[in-house]
C-alpha cells in the first residue's frame, strides 16, 4: 500500500496543484537549529516553526502558479 506522501503527491499531479512539503521542510531545518526550536512538542509549531511553514507555502504556490 502506498504511503500518504506518495497519495497526496499523486492527487496533486492528477488535480494539477502544488503540494507543500512540510516535512521535507522541517527536516532541513533541523539541520539548523534542533527539532524543539521549530516544534515544541513533536507536534505543533512554535513561531518560528509556522514562520517557515508560511514561507514555504508561498514558495510551493508561487512555483505552482506562477502570475
Amino acid at each position: 500500500m502506498p504511503s500518504s506522501a506518495t497519495i497526496v503527491n499523486r492527487l496533486g499531479v492528477k488535480y494539477r496543484v502544488p503540494v507543500v512539503h512540510y516535512q521535507r521542510m522541517f527536516d532541513e531545518a533541523t539541520k539548523r537549529a534542533p527539532a524543539d526550536y521549530w516544534i515544541w512538542d513533536g507536534v505543533h509549531p512554535t513561531y518560528p516553526g509556522h514562520q517557515l511553514m508560511a514561507e514555504e507555502w508561498i514558495r510551493t504556490v508561487k512555483k505552482g502558479w506562477p502570475e
